[in-house]
Formats: structure tokens, C-alpha cells, sequence
């Protein structure tokens, strides 16, 4: 549904929204598991300043086969706070 996607996309990027909402914009994309929600996920993991969104977006990119996830991870990963890292291990180890 290109609706749901374009909402979830916005829910996710909105600094202005509750950190709950924007979560479950990015569990949403998680499960749509559209192209273009790759770029924003993973500068939602590299720069976001909540690490909850971070850390549920590290989680979120597990659900997508993208070839820049993997090396985007390790790149950032001293940068990564240690709430983001137990993720970011997980959606490492996922991969195939």
C-alpha cells in the first residue's frame, strides 16, 4: 500500500513526533519492507538523536536484503551508542 508506506516514511523522519510514534513508523516500514526506506533507515541509525529510534531502526533494516546495510553498520560502528550496538549485532548475524 504506497499510502502506508509514504506514512510510515514520514513518521519515521518527523523529529516533531512523539519517539513512540516515530518507532512504530519504523517497525512499519520493518514490515512493508519497501526500497526506499533503506536510505532512511539507516540515517535514522547513523545520526537520529534518540537512541530509541536508532536502535529500533538498526533492528528495522534486519527485515531488508540491501547491499549497503552490512557495510553501513560497521562503518558507524564506534559512533553506534551502546543502547544501538545489541541491534546492530543481531541484524549483522541475520544476514545470509
Amino acid at each position: 500500500d504506497p499510502a502506508a508506506i509514504k506514512r510510515a516514511l514520514a513518521a519515521a523522519a518527523d523529529v516533531a513526533l512523539a519517539p513512540e510514534v516515530r518507532a512504530e513508523g519504523v517497525r512499519q516500514l520493518a514490515t512493508l519492507k519497501p526500497n526506499e526506506a533503506v536510505p532512511v533507515l539507516l540515517g535514522l541509525v547513523k545520526g537520529d538523536k534518540l537512541d530509541a529510534v536508532r536502535a529500533e531502526a538498526v533492528r528495522a533494516l534486519a527485515a531488508f536484503d540491501h547491499k549497503d546495510v552490512p557495510a553501513a553498520l560497521i562503518a558507524g560502528w564506534k559512533d553506534h551508542p551502546r543502547a544501538v550496538r545489541p541491534g546492530g549485532v543481531a541484524t549483522l548475524s541475520a544476514r545470509r
